[in-house]
């Protein structure tokens, strides 16, 4: 093929290319001049931006749960080996010597816990609801 032939082709490809783009150009403006649609962009803009932030918070959250499940995951059977029921009884009876129930131990280790997954997920939500987006997303 010619020089000349190919120099044609690729200017009339150009122009083509432009008068594709100038169209298009037209008819995004032609359509944003239709009264609704300003108004729908925006409001497709606005839940758009909800969603990034629902999902920067729901990354949040999801964060904070692992940290509960590595929080009860702390002491594992392995290395803290449960006490047998005859265990669990002798105990029973020494701390009832020392003036003190299996069932007030219990309830205290059972503040421990409840304290501690409440302070994580505390920490979590206010962390996910008052954080600016970028801090969430980092």
């Amino acid at each position: 093929m010619p020089n000349d032939e190919l120099t044609t082709i690729q200017e009339r490809n150009g122009a083509a290319r432009q008068m594709v783009s100038d169209l298009c150009h037209q008819r995004r403006e032609w359509i944003l001049s239709i009264p609704p649609v300003p108004a729908l962009c925006d409001a497709l803009e606005a839940a758009w931006q909800e969603r990034d932030e629902l999902r920067a918070r729901v990354v949040e959250l999801e964060d904070t749960l692992e940290q509960i499940a590595q929080w009860a995951e702390a002491y594992p059977v392995t290395v803290f080996i449960p006490l047998t029921s005859g265990e669990m009884q002798w105990a029973d009876s020494v701390l009832r010597e020392a003036g003190i129930s299996m069932g007030a131990m219990h309830a205290s280790w059972a503040r421990h816990i409840v304290d501690g997954i409440g302070g994580i997920a505390r920490t979590g939500i206010e962390h996910s609801a008052t954080a600016p987006r970028e801090d969430r997303e980092a």
